[in-house]
């Protein structure tokens, strides 16, 4: 099932799944699907605030976060600048 969704995901379409994988059916292919569907039709997504310093919410502000820890990443800047 896994692989299925994977490759769905991927871009493969039902006729090429079933092309490379000649065991498949379509059945099995929309089985796949309802089962993905069913495992997260009761899942809930949490949104929680950001709790970091300096944080107003504003989108430059977390732009502005966001450079500066790919600076971290890049090495261009020192250790002790990059932490939390």
């Amino acid at each position: 099932m896994e692989l299925i969704l994977r490759k769905l995901a991927d871009g493969a379409t039902e006729a090429e799944l079933l092309h490379d994988y000649p065991h498949l059916t379509t059945e099995d292919i929309r089985a796949a699907v309802a089962y993905g569907a069913a495992s997260v039709a009761h899942e809930e997504v949490v949104l929680l605030p950001d709790t970091s310093e300096n944080s107003n919410g504003r989108e430059e502000d977390r732009g502005k976060r966001r450079s500066g820890s790919d600076a971290c990443t890049r090495k261009e800047k020192a250790p002790e600048q990059c932490r939390a």
